[in-house]
């Protein structure tokens, strides 16, 4: 079975301008992601600093350079905001809504077993507590509580503003990261915490506050701009588009298998300039 966005996102009936959308949202993701990767790339190796070339510490001053600078922690907001909205517009497209919250569920748990099992050999920071896979399963399940209980749409709109205006006051974008703690209970804590937005801890992070309410702006956006589930702009879609379209369409795939690969990337790349990898 294929896990593409038709399933997991969307329906069948494809709007071209929101594959568009979430595709050029997950690239620039996956750009973002990269230049991270280059700003750790000492962090592959246990003989950086030894044997190292001068280019790959020039591509970690790059990475580092980058991801410290104004532009990036201005714009990595923005295209946040716009895959949430696109993944919100999407959510109404699709007949099996509890299917798909099912399906995000179980992956947003594999990712979390597979990062916590890869820092636990590779001390990387890799650990996802509450990434953007499990902060849509949570989207997912309020907008379909939302719509199914409450059928109407002002709810969308109602939610969609508590939950922002919840985050804008416990001020989630200022809170500190923080390592998962070893004790049981502590861990447990610290994991609600970063839910909810008191605290941040992992590599990738979208708290319930004020995330889960940008993804119902997005279906209340949905609801009164595609209510057939159709394109509004039939006229400019192409072949000129396919290309991100087809990545918009496969955002999970995508997500799930960019980090290890540039991760891969780095490590070849090391290793065939004389490199231990961690």
């Amino acid at each position: 079975m294929s896990y593409t966005a038709d399933k997991l996102f969307g329906a069948k009936k494809r709007v071209w301008e929101a594959d568009f959308l979430r595709g050029v949202a997950i690239l620039l993701m996956c750009f973002d992601h990269f230049m991270y990767d280059l700003s750790i790339i000492d962090g592959f190796f246990t003989d950086f600093y030894l044997k190292a070339p001068m280019f790959m510490h020039r591509y970690m001053t790059d990475g580092i350079l980058f991801y410290n600078s104004a532009f990036r922690e201005v714009f990595h907001y923005i295209f946040a905001t716009l895959f949430l909205l696109i993944s919100g517009i999407s959510s109404t497209f699709s007949h099996s809504d509890g299917v798909r919250c099912a399906k995000l569920f179980i992956f947003a748990a594999i990712l979390s077993t597979a990062t916590a099992a890869i820092d636990s050999v590779a001390h990387m920071d890799a650990l996802i507590v509450f990434g953007v896979i499990h902060l849509l399963a949570f989207a997912s399940l309020a907008y379909l509580l939302i719509d199914k209980l409450l059928k109407n749409d002002f709810w969308l709109l109602a939610f969609g503003a508590a939950f922002l205006i919840v985050g804008i006051l416990i001020e989630w974008y200022a809170q500190p990261f923080v390592n998962m703690p070893t004790n049981p209970d502590e861990a447990w804590k610290t994991v609600l915490r970063a839910m909810i937005g008191l605290t941040r801890v992992g590599s990738d992070h979208f708290p319930l506050f004020p995330c889960v309410g940008v993804v119902l702006w997005g279906a209340y956006i949905g609801k009164k701009f595609y209510p057939e589930r159709k394109s509004l702009l039939p006229g400019l879609d192409g072949s000129w588009n396919k290309g991100i379209c087809a990545v918009g369409r496969n955002t999970l795939w995508v997500y799930l298998l960019h980090q290890p690969a540039i991760a891969g990337v780095i490590m070849i790349m090391g290793m065939c300039n004389g490199l231990s990898v961690f």
